[in-house]
């Protein structure tokens, strides 16, 4: 089957989750505030991520992507877990955290002027279901933080001095450290 036939199905169904976020209702005004910071290259970096998905659903791994938008003021962190939010859930107790600050810092350290950094954490339930073999179910979830916890610019508008962390997803002793910043 030609990419761009899985890709599209993909596609329809990645859009779909983006606005049913598992965790933190309403957390996909703040996703779409930063998607729309890539303005002419969004359709681009929807099909880019849809790619991810269906290399997921090809080798049954996990696999990522880093953006930033053109004018080097927000990033994304796009990743696909094979799994379930539940069946992925008890593996990143205690990653989560470390994980997420980790890709915020080395942005920050590489120069990029960002002021906020949006993980979007795709779960592909069915991941064992081989790519083309029908539209998959995907799981979205979105983590937030400013640049500026890890020296990076400051926010130019009050939403991205948001913190969104899913407590799930702590250690006991993380969550204790960033109970007073989580959303």
């Amino acid at each position: 089957m030609a990419a761009d036939e899985i890709r599209g199905p993909v596609l329809e169904r990645l859009l779909g989750a983006i606005d049913r976020p598992l965790t933190s209702a309403g957390s996909q005004v703040l996703a779409h505030a930063v998607l729309d910071r890539f303005e002419d290259s969004r359709s681009d970096l929807l099909a880019r991520f849809s790619d991810k998905v269906i290399e997921t659903l090809a080798d049954g791994v996990r696999h990522d992507a880093l953006a930033v938008d053109p004018a080097r003021t927000v990033a994304i962190w796009f990743v696909v877990w094979p799994g379930s939010h539940r069946e992925v859930q008890a593996a990143r107790i205690g990653e989560y955290l470390g994980e997420f600050a980790g890709i915020l810092r080395r942005v920050v350290e590489a120069g990029a002027p960002v002021q906020c950094l949006l993980e979007i954490d795709v779960y592909v339930v069915d991941a064992d279901k081989p790519p083309g073999a029908g539209k998959p179910d995907l799981e979205v979830e979105y983590s937030f933080a400013p640049a500026v916890f890890f020296g990076g610019a400051e926010p130019s508008e009050p939403q991205w001095m948001t913190v969104m962390l899913n407590p799930g997803l702590l250690s006991s002793d993380e969550y204790e450290a960033v109970q007073g910043f989580i959303t």
